[in-house]
């Protein structure tokens, strides 16, 4: 049917399948590397992914579940201010504790993307926290590494927290919906195989996360939320204590969108749940 988007057809861009990381785990290195050492040994390759548009179905997802689900939030702040930053992660981190009915919420990390051509430089007069969008699948963090986080943010409190049932909670919200351009992908946990999973590891100036990359299997059900907007949040399961669930996921060209559509602005948290 024209004009049909209950699926779009897109490039999902997936780890390489190849001999190297038979003795190699992938890596990244943020910042310069040691001299003869490279930046990466990641390689990926675009594959034609069918992506199912959740739009008029979002109740049928769960965090629980499915490692994803939208949740409707108003947008109070100017997050693009960083004086406005600290006071939209306290209000989303009390929205996730009485959305999860959790003991604690912890809101670690934040990250704002905008989006920009794959070798675009940093735009001038845009501050060099803002990252570009990440186009291959993945998941944020590892188990492993989310209990290293827990210990390093906590200190004293690790030990009676990690006792505890907890989880690493993506807030992923788009700054200028309706989302035209770059819309994010995730992966049904139902659908992902252990197999499918490749840890990797992102060493950053000060510490090192174990992340996962991403295997191609045509089992595997994306979905996205078309012409999402700003006060649509998406939530995203990295890690739990008690499951294996977690939700990879990645952004993707739309073949709808126009060249004179808006660049996808985004800001998402990361927040340690603790039940």
């Amino acid at each position: 049917m024209a004009g049909d988007r209950s699926i779009v057809v897109a490039e999902i861009e997936y780890l390489k399948p190849d001999p190297l990381y038979d003795e190699q785990q992938p890596y990244s290195i943020a910042s310069r590397p040691p001299l003869g050492i490279k930046r990466t040994n990641i390689m990926q390759v675009p594959v034609k992914t069918s992506i199912h548009n959740s739009r008029g179905k979002k109740a049928q997802f769960s965090l629980n579940v499915n490692g994803f689900e939208w949740v409707d939030h108003p947008l109070n702040f100017d997050v693009n201010q960083d004086a406005q930053v600290n006071d939209y992660m306290n209000e989303m981190g009390t929205f996730l504790r009485q959305h999860l009915n959790a003991e604690k919420v912890i809101v670690y990390d934040y990250v704002i993307r905008h989006q920009r051509e794959k070798n675009q430089p940093r735009p001038e007069g845009v501050s060099r926290k803002v990252k570009k969008q990440i186009l291959g699948a993945h998941i944020d963090i590892s188990r492993e590494s989310a209990i290293s986080r827990i210990k390093l943010k906590c200190e004293d409190q690790a030990e009676e927290l990690l006792e505890k049932h907890w989880q690493i909670v993506n807030i992923w919200r788009p700054l200028n919906g309706p989302v035209k351009s770059m819309p994010l992908a995730v992966c049904d946990s139902r659908y992902l195989h252990e197999d499918d999973i490749v840890a990797s590891d992102i060493v950053l100036p000060h510490l090192q996360i174990q992340a996962y990359e991403i295997w191609y299997n045509p089992n595997q059900a994306w979905y996205f939320l078309d012409q999402q907007e700003s006060t649509e949040v998406l939530l995203m399961l990295s890690a739990d204590s008690i499951t294996s669930i977690r939700c990879a996921h990645s952004a993707f060209e739309d073949p709808k969108t126009k060249t004179d559509d808006p660049k996808r602005q985004s800001i998402e948290l990361r927040c340690m749940v603790f039940y």
